[in-house]
């Protein structure tokens, strides 16, 4: 919020009657009200009511999607909505912020298919890391803003550069979804035994964020893609990347073919010399699909 009021006071106490009625006092994280027209942004009184449980929201979430104007997930939006998307992390705030590092760790650690049950020790031991290792920033950060009134000078334009790349990366979020679904990527098809699946062709260069959305995009309305291709960035050929986790395509296959410029060790990905005609480039993944 200091990205939108940069002059403003801060100050770590308990809100009166009166400030929680006043737009110009911002109450954040206490309060006991949700309002976002007085700039009440508190989550504490939905503990035992409709909002409480998986889906609610820490105060960060609840400042961040009032002023980027991306929502959380609802019957009208898709996917995990846009905030989510766009702040992936917030989802982790939201539980661990609600539910404490315990339940947080038995939600996030991995389970291994083979030992699908971690003993309660190993939560545990989970729960610590994340509390030790939680995003060290963030941790510096709140730890500083502890003392306020020591650490002013340095923390206010820290945390006003934060929020500015926030409002940022929301505008430029926004900004990518509109792009790809006006000019989606084309599909190919690719048939063997198991069936059909897609190489998806982005003819341009993407941004990191459009590839998040391009990402999102394919999950929700094209189901099969196994491999996506996009102008390089780095260069003038095309960057080709395995899927969602598919790995029909292994780069190893092709890494001698002379229009590849580097082939990953581990076959993930690989990128041409030079700008290939989709026709070609198509077929170049095939190879590395083992389809040809």
């Amino acid at each position: 919020m200091l990205a939108m009021y940069p002059e403003a006071r801060v100050e770590r106490r308990v809100p009166t009657p009166q400030e929680l009625e006043d737009h110009n006092v911002a109450c954040i994280d206490i309060g006991g009200q949700y309002d976002p027209a007085l700039n009440n942004f508190d989550h504490h009184q939905w503990g035992s009511g409709s909002l409480a449980g998986e889906s609610c929201p820490c105060a960060a979430t609840l400042v961040v999607e009032h002023y980027t104007g991306l929502q959380r997930p609802s019957e009208h939006i898709p996917y995990d909505g846009e905030l989510y998307n766009c702040f992936p992390a917030l989802r982790f705030l939201d539980h661990i912020d609600n539910h404490g590092p315990y339940k947080t760790a038995s939600k996030y650690v991995y389970v291994d298919p083979d030992r699908p049950k971690h003993t309660d020790a190993q939560i545990k031991g989970c729960a610590s890391l994340l509390m030790d290792s939680f995003p060290m920033p963030m941790q510096f950060l709140l730890t500083a803003f502890q003392n306020w009134d020591t650490n002013e000078s340095w923390l206010r334009p820290c945390l006003t550069l934060m929020g500015t790349d926030i409002i940022n990366q929301a505008k430029a979020y926004t900004e990518a979804v509109a792009r790809i679904e006006q000019e989606p990527p084309t599909l190919h098809p690719v048939h063997d035994v198991t069936g059909t699946r897609y190489i998806a062709v982005y003819d341009d260069e993407l941004t990191f964020t459009e590839r998040g959305v391009l990402t999102q995009y394919l999950k929700d309305k094209h189901r099969g893609v196994v491999v996506v291709a996009s102008h390089d960035d780095r260069g003038p050929g095309w960057s080709c990347v395995q899927f969602d986790g598919d790995t029909t395509m292994d780069t190893r296959r092709v890494k001698d073919d002379e229009r590849v410029l580097f082939a990953h060790a581990s076959g993930f990905i690989m990128k041409t010399k030079n700008e290939l005609s989709i026709e070609d480039v198509v077929g170049l993944i095939r190879e590395a699909m083992g389809n040809h």
